[in-house]
């Protein structure tokens, strides 16, 4: 698995948003994002979102686009 963190302006998605980085433990995604947080003056919040290296989350589109090239 892989942690993915994401800092949100204000928190909200809608708003300027970035990805501060990915990270190998959920441990080393939150501290990243609480020391951003930290350094952006309170201004941005930060979501950790888990996800797997590598994988297709949609294989037979992959799939009917690798058909069609």
């Amino acid at each position: 698995m892989i942690y993915i963190t994401e800092m949100l302006r204000w928190g909200d998605d809608e708003s300027h948003h970035y990805i501060l980085g990915a990270y190998s433990t959920k441990e080393d995604a939150n501290f990243a994002g609480e020391v951003e947080k930290s350094w952006r003056g309170g201004k941005y919040d930060y979501r950790v979102v888990r996800k797997q290296l590598d994988a297709a989350s949609g294989q037979e589109q992959y799939e009917h686009h690798r058909q069609c090239t």
